[in-house]
């Protein structure tokens, strides 16, 4: 039970690192759509000053919108997949967590039994010495 405490124990620290790592990716994914929206307003705000220009540079500069908004969707979903992953490893550090809670009980609930059988059986011999006591009195 304490080995499989302890197996638990690791398997949530390792879950706990897991949650951290992802945390820190969803960090940078937040900062790389913050990057891909920067991309897509100053994108925009190029198309708005092309009007004067030709259709050639407006197609440009609208197409460089497109790619913008594509990066950031594709961060969007990359962030999404990370949140899944987040929550995903907190549930397993959470059942692991609750099964090393279940190994401690168990090793609690042994030895509260093992403590018992002691208790019956120093009960048992002290029975039997007094009982060889009142045989000795009465064999006299």
């Amino acid at each position: 039970a304490a080995a499989a405490a302890a197996a638990a124990t690791q398997r949530a620290r390792t879950l706990e690192e897991k949650l951290a790592r992802c945390a820190a990716k969803e960090d940078a994914l937040r900062r790389e759509m913050a990057r891909a929206k920067d991309e897509m307003d100053a994108a925009a705000a190029k198309r708005a000053t092309e009007t004067g220009k030709t259709r050639a540079d407006l197609a440009s500069a609208i197409a460089a919108t497109e790619t913008a908004t594509t990066s950031r969707d594709r961060v969007e979903e990359q962030l999404r997949a990370s949140r899944f992953r987040a929550e995903s490893a907190e549930a397993a550090a959470e059942a692991a967590a609750a099964e090393a809670a279940s190994a401690y009980r168990q090793r609690d609930a042994a030895r509260d039994a093992e403590t018992a059988a002691r208790m019956d059986a120093q009960s048992a011999r002290n029975r039997a010495s007094a009982l060889a006591e009142e045989l000795a009195i009465l064999g006299k």
